[in-house]
């Protein structure tokens, strides 16, 4: 399927725009991800306390911890953020590698004398 020139120019201008959108995105991603982290650790370290004062074996407190459902809720929420600011990493790549593509479908275009884009 060939592309004339307008046609790569929108694609290009589209995904430039979709690559802006995913930054802002991965921006947020980035505070939920520090933020679930924090939350995480603070009622880690508090049910590790808690277990600690309450007489368990500090080789154990971290086995122990892991099963409470404090624990597990917000290591889940932390995991899952983690995963979501991954992925737009991810598809900010693939997003920068179609900008690559265009941008030399694009290239050849122009340097072919103009050849290939429709009047």
């Amino acid at each position: 399927m060939k592309s004339d020139g307008i046609d790569l120019l929108t694609d290009l201008n589209n995904i430039a725009n979709q690559l802006q959108e995913e930054l802002n995105t991965l921006e947020e991603r980035g505070y939920r991800k520090a933020r679930s982290e924090r939350e995480y650790k603070v009622i880690a370290r508090q049910k590790a306390l808690a277990e600690k004062n309450a007489g368990v074996s500090v080789t154990f407190i971290s086995q122990f911890i892991a099963g409470e459902p404090d624990v597990a809720n917000a290591k889940e929420v932390r995991d899952v953020e983690e995963a979501l600011y991954y992925t737009s990493q991810e598809k900010i790549n693939v997003l920068k590698l179609q900008l690559r593509i265009i941008d030399k479908q694009i290239d050849r275009e122009w340097n072919n004398g103009g050849n290939n884009f429709s009047d």
